[in-house]
């Protein structure tokens, strides 16, 4: 939970810089995604603890 609290804070300002910078929010769009999808598969490979 408290990742969802420290990206929310995060999120914003990292991607107002790329804006600045590039011009766009494409690129930093595709970083997010390429992490998403990351988490996506390792989160599905985890094993249960129980």
């Amino acid at each position: 939970m408290s990742f969802l609290v420290i990206a929310s804070a995060i999120a914003p300002s990292l991607f107002s810089y790329c804006f600045t910078v590039l011009g766009s929010y494409s690129n930093i769009s595709y970083l997010t995604g390429a992490f998403l999808l990351f988490l996506i598969i390792a989160s599905a490979k985890v094993k249960n603890p129980q």
